[in-house]
Formats: structure tokens, sequence, C-alpha cells
């Protein structure tokens, strides 16, 4: 579900409490940019290692990237990799992934925050692993362009 920055905050609390950090780094009807919400120290320890920082960096035409600048530790250790500093094209095959990248695009785009429920299998583990996930776009320092998304994930 895409929210704006009047929408109400997503239903699970930590989620919300991101939701409203982001909200109120916002300038104006612009989200925020990652300096107006940084330090994340004001949310709960919890939610930091959950927590996804994607540079978006432009491709060919329309074709955008997403890098992982940070990634939390416990999703490195569910993942049994850090993926910081890959591009996630380069971690995971395009078909397994598009539905993503087409929310990734479209937050960027509308500048709007995503949230939903999502069921995922982990290959290594043979095991789906239930999750909800908000999506939520930085400018860049000028005001210009989403730059970077911030993800934040809590498993059931």
């Amino acid at each position: 579900m895409y929210m704006s920055l009047g929408d109400p905050p997503p239903a699970d609390p930590l989620l919300a409490l991101a939701f409203e950090h982001w909200r109120q780094g916002a300038d104006g009807l612009l989200p925020p940019s990652r300096q107006a919400i940084d330090p994340p120290l004001a949310l709960p320890p919890t939610l930091l290692p959950t927590m996804i920082l994607f540079d978006i960096e432009a491709g060919e035409g329309d074709d955008l990237h997403y890098r992982y600048r940070l990634m939390g530790t416990e999703l490195a250790r569910r993942a049994r990799r850090d993926l910081t500093g890959l591009r996630i094209t380069d971690c995971f095959p395009r078909t397994a992934i598009a539905a993503d990248l087409e929310i990734y695009r479209q937050v960027a785009a509308q500048r709007l925050a995503y949230t939903d429920r999502r069921r995922s299998m982990v290959a290594e583990r043979e095991d789906f692993e239930v999750y909800r996930r908000l999506i939520l776009p930085l400018m860049d320092a000028a005001g210009r362009r989403v730059s970077m998304l911030w993800i934040c994930l809590r498993f059931e």
C-alpha cells in the first residue's frame, strides 16, 4: 500500500515509529533528506538490525540501480552474508526481484512511502519468512530527487 506524508502510520508499532520519524523530517510536501532523519538514534534499537539503506543510481535509459549502503546485522545474519556495497541485481536474479524493483521505482518516482506484509522463501534454509516492510523515500540534499530508500522490516 502506497502512503503519503499525510496518511496514518502503519499499524505495526515499530514501523509506525519509523514512519513518524520520517514524517517529522519532511520539508513541506517533500519527503525528508537523509540528513533530516539522521541519526536514527531516536528509533528503538530493535529496529536498527533490520534496516536497509539503498543508494539509488541512474542506469541506462529509465533504469535505476539500488546499491546497499547499509544492511542491518540481523538481515546480514539471515542472508548469511553482508550485501553492503553491492547492487541488489548483483545479489538476486532480476526475475526473483522484479516486483520489488517496480515498487522501489514507484516509491522513488511518486515520492510515496510503501508498506506491505510479505512471505518469502529462503532457499538456503528451505524455510519461509514472514515480515512487514516499510519503504521510505529520502530526497537528495538539494531536494530535487529521491536518492535513497530507507527500508525497515519487522519479522513475525
